[in-house]
């Protein structure tokens, strides 16, 4: 379920900066992870390691990489921001449903809250238990949040 509560926070986000791109929208809060497939397939890191892609470090080094990106293309200071929050923010949602992030490569594996890994989820035992519901329900509300701050922000553009 990890996939909807970035999906969330991009919608919720989506009205800071309409000049940034759909697909920078869609592929930004993902792009750690298309950074962790990369990584895997290297054998860099495996499904019970991600130092280098999920630690906060390598996440804040991606963001600040999609902020020079976006200004270097665009030399928008408001637009690269956004894209480099937005590529953090995947490290953010991260924090609340693992426990096995990282500071740094090379750092015990101590940060986050761990709504999934502390209850016993992992992605080969997604059982119905109440604290998996309960994190799941998470996930869900993020996207739900998200989808509620982007109409509310759309109406009240359209009406006025």
């Amino acid at each position: 379920m990890a996939p909807t509560g970035h999906i969330g926070i991009a919608l919720a986000a989506r009205n800071l900066e309409s000049r940034l791109p759909l697909w920078a929208w869609i592929v930004l809060p993902f792009l750690t992870d298309i950074e962790y497939g990369i990584f895997a397939a290297a054998g860099l890191e495996s499904q019970a390691s991600c130092p280098w892609s999920h630690s906060l470090a390598g996440c804040v080094a991606l963001a600040l990489i999609a902020y020079g990106a976006f200004y270097l293309a665009r030399r928008d200071r408001r637009i690269a921001l956004v894209a480099g929050a937005l590529t953090l923010s995947h490290w953010l949602e991260d924090f609340f449903v693992w426990s096995n992030l990282s500071f740094a490569p090379g750092f015990e594996p101590n940060l986050g809250l761990g709504f999934y890994d502390r209850i016993g989820f992992s992605m080969g035992n997604a059982g119905a238990n109440l604290p998996t519901l309960f994190a799941t329900a998470f996930e869900f509300a993020l996207l739900a949040s998200g989808i509620a701050v982007m109409r509310l922000t759309r109406k009240r553009e359209s009406q006025g």
